[in-house]
């Protein structure tokens, strides 16, 4: 139960995370929306589909976030959209912190400081409407990135 409220509360407001020079708003999907309106606006089939008997997923390939290229995975749950996950691999771990960074500075000049609870590869910000986290592996070389709303 404590999993589905906090999936509730996820929006899809991702792709307009990373502030007015980092990243252009390709696409406004925000919680709640149907996986229908979510793929009608992406204009394309998903590269990939699944669904459990509680979560649907729908993934795109060569999806930006704050002007890096990677998978966009929309979460669904009840026919709902209710978060939002970018990630990428890069090809080393000097660019995957490259990436991280880029990503983690754009951020930070959207929502402020971010919090590292002492880990300066796992980043979060939260605001009145939306809690993002951004975390760097540099053992798979791989960013990602979540957002979801906290707006009740």
């Amino acid at each position: 139960m404590k999993k589905q409220v906090l999936a509730i509360l996820l929006a899809s407001t991702m792709l307009c995370a990373c502030g007015e020079k980092g990243y252009e708003n390709q696409h406004d999907l925000s919680a709640g929306t149907s996986k229908e309106d979510v793929i009608s606006e992406m204009d394309k089939k998903p590269k990939e589909e699944n669904s459990t008997s509680n979560t649907e997923t729908a993934s795109y390939d060569d999806e930006e976030y704050c002007g890096h290229k990677g998978t966009m995975t929309y979460y669904f749950s009840q026919k709902k959209l209710t978060l939002t996950q970018w990630d990428t691999t890069a090809k080393d771990e000097k660019e995957c912190q490259d990436i991280y960074n880029d990503i983690k500075d754009k951020l930070n000049q959207k929502y402020g400081n971010g919090n590292s609870n002492g880990d300066e590869n796992n980043y979060s910000w939260i605001t009145e409407e939306k809690q993002v986290t951004l975390s760097c592996d540099l053992t798979t070389f791989q960013v990602k990135a979540v957002e979801f709303n906290t707006a009740s």
